[in-house]
Formats: structure tokens, C-alpha cells, sequence
């Protein structure tokens, strides 16, 4: 969080959005991060739906910024996959970056290429084969006042992007139903981690 003081105080017109690596989970971490210079946030894939759209409905709604759909990054690593697949290298430095003209997966026992991608400092991240879908919960986001909406893509093609685009508009339009966009795009259902990582069991 000390960075974020840097952003306040240099001012400026640009919208800075914090991201769900700042883990918004609850009104005091958003106050937080907002009292910081941020103009929004993006809630934490901790939370699960109805944790959500509480934190939404508690008067934050119009300065979240709400990932509808997605491929979950499952987890990161220090060890270059690619690298390691296609290359006699250990790094950047000799690798060769056979990252940047192969695209490669791992595939698990149920069959389902998961991607791996790798960021400008060589760290891999393996994203779930199947995007998640937030459109169960955009109506009642709306209602608590939400009016940023994000997609984030990993390998999608350009016809697939326009698709992904054109599903959510007219989901916001109340043009079609949640139902019809999991259909769609083939999407799971749900917000955050599996169910959400934070939930109270009672005893």
C-alpha cells in the first residue's frame, strides 16, 4: 500500500484503477486503497458472489470495477515452462524467447489445455482452460451502482473477441440473460476462486 501514496501525490488527471492483486475484499481495504488515489478498484477473486455483492451494495458499488469474464489464473511461478520445453537456455538471456512464437499449455487429467503465459519478467502463469463468467451477478451490480465492467483475454482471436464483447452489451442492454451468455461463450458460472477462499464455516 506505501506505493499508492506516490499516486496521490503526484496528482494528474489519468484514472488509476487498482487491480484484484490489492485484495479488496471488505469496505476498510477499499476505503483504503480509494483514500490512496485511486479513482476504482477491482475486488479481490477471494471473495465468492455473495461476499461480492455485499461489498458492492455497502455504498462501493460506483468505485468498483467489476472482471465479468475471464480465464482464472490458477497460479504463478518463478520457472520458465516454455523455456524449459523449447530451449537450451535457462533465462531471458539465452533462451532465445521461444515464449514470444509458441504458444504452450499444460494439459490435465481431464483432458483440458490449461495456458501458460509468461510476463515481461519471465514469470509464468497458468490460466483455467475454461473462462469464468460474472453475468449472474452484473444485474444486481448495476442496481448497487457498478458501471465499469472488464474482459480479460489471454489467446482469444479476433472473431472470438467480438463475440465476447457483443455477449456482454447486450447483457448490459437487458437484451439477453446470464443463462444465454454462459451458453455463448461456454463459460462457468461464479465469481472469484472456485467458490471464494474467505467463507465462514459455522461449527
Amino acid at each position: 500500500m506505501r506505493g499508492l501514496g506516490a499516486l496521490r501525490d503526484r496528482g494528474g488527471s489519468a484514472l488509476r484503477i487498482g487491480d484484484f492483486s490489492l485484495n479488496v475484499t471488505h469496505r476498510i481495504s477499499a476505503h483504503e486503497v480509494l483514500s490512496r488515489g485511486l479513482a476504482a478498484f477491482t475486488p479481490s477473486f477471494d471473495l465468492d458472489a455473495s461476499q461480492l455483492e455485499a461489498l458492492l451494495a455497502s455504498g462501493l458499488g460506483p468505485f468498483a470495477e467489476l472482471v465479468v469474464h475471464h480465464p482464472m489464473p490458477l497460479f504463478h511461478m518463478e520457472h520458465c515452462v516454455i523455456a524449459a520445453l523449447l530451449s537450451e537456455g535457462k533465462d531471458f538471456q539465452d533462451c532465445g524467447r521461444p515464449c514470444e512464437r509458441h504458444a504452450v499449455s499444460l494439459r490435465d487429467r481431464a483432458g483440458m489445455d490449461h495456458p501458460v503465459e509468461a510476463d515481461v519478467g519471465c514469470r509464468n502463469t497458468v490460466f483455467h482452460a475454461a473462462a469464468q463468467s460474472a453475468a449472474g451477478l452484473v444485474a444486481s451490480a448495476v442496481r448497487s451502482g457498478a458501471r465499469r465492467f472488464r474482459i480479460e483475454l489471454v489467446r482469444e482471436a479476433d472473431e472470438e473477441v467480438g463475440r465476447i464483447v457483443r455477449a456482454y452489451r447486450s447483457l448490459l442492454e437487458q437484451k439477453t440473460s446470464p443463462a444465454e451468455v454462459f451458453r455463448a461463450l461456454r463459460a462457468e458460472g461464479g465469481y472469484g476462486v472456485v467458490r471464494g477462499s474467505l467463507r465462514v464455516l459455522s461449527s
